[in-house]
């Protein structure tokens, strides 16, 4: 009996066990892109979407008083000292103010409660009493 070529074996048995591989491979990938689409969907989100987003709360902009409250602003009007109109306020840390600089439309309502990703920016202050931040991703929350 002759013995079959190396080049063959290597052909019928490697080549399906990696072809089986890709498939499985592409098949997650499609997953993972439909959770994102779960957490873009413009309705509300009850459970945490994902471990990374932190809950939060879009609160109406001011400025901090003496005693370090924040006086409330009308929505929209400019204060004497330039003051942020939205900051995104964590629910763990509430004492903590940030300014998300890309805060879409749809979010900029006051007591909004929303799930959120954000990176901190390396940036000068546009008020200073809260820091920027880049909203990754952000999703509506029920209360």
């Amino acid at each position: 009996m002759k013995s079959i070529p190396s080049i063959v074996v290597l052909y019928f048995v490697l080549f399906p066990i990696l072809l089986i591989g890709c498939r499985a491979s592409m098949a997650h990938s499609s997953e993972a892109s439909s959770n994102t689409d779960q957490i873009k969907d413009p309705g509300y989100i009850t459970p945490r979407p994902s471990p990374e987003h932190i809950a939060g709360q879009i609160v109406l902009g001011g400025t901090k008083t003496v005693s370090g409250d924040i006086a409330v602003l009308e929505e929209n009007t400019p204060s004497e000292e330039e003051s942020c109109i939205w900051f995104l306020q964590i629910d763990n840390e509430p004492s903590r103010l940030l300014d998300p600089v890309n805060l879409p439309e749809k979010f900029q309502k006051a007591n909004t409660q929303v799930w959120v990703i954000f990176s901190g920016l390396r940036r000068m202050n546009r008020c200073p009493e809260a820091n920027p931040v880049w909203i990754q991703d952000i999703a509506l929350r029920k209360s």
